[in-house]
């Protein structure tokens, strides 16, 4: 997982590939229509997160995540201590996990 500032995408493009960083950029700027894309745009309660956090696998795709305003708390936890809370879901690509063994950052959109 990377964690960076916008600013500095394209410093990525030998990871992502040219076609990834212009999607990445045109979704950080609105605009939301790619043929070969899906995007979802989220909004939640953080503090819903904090007594439960759940984590998510992908088998087929990736998970890009831009924090468009506000702030966030993200867990990470060694694949050795999760344990799965629900069956692979192959239509929308996921399978959701649980973890007693966390470890939590807290970030805050900071406009530059």
């Amino acid at each position: 997982m990377i964690y960076d500032q916008i600013i500095n995408i394209d410093k990525y493009e030998k990871i992502l590939g040219r076609k990834m960083i212009q999607t990445i950029k045109d979704v950080y700027n609105g605009k939301l229509h790619h043929d070969d894309l899906n995007i979802s745009i989220f909004e939640y309660n953080i503090e819903d997160t904090i007594n439960n956090p759940i984590f998510e696998c992908h088998y087929r795709h990736i998970d890009c995540q831009i924090m468009m305003d506000g702030s966030e708390y993200m867990y990470y936890t060694n694949s050795s201590f999760i344990k799965a809370i629900s069956e692979i879901n192959y239509k929308d690509d996921y399978q959701l996990f649980e973890s007693k063994n966390i470890v939590n950052y807290y970030f805050k959109k900071v406009n530059l």
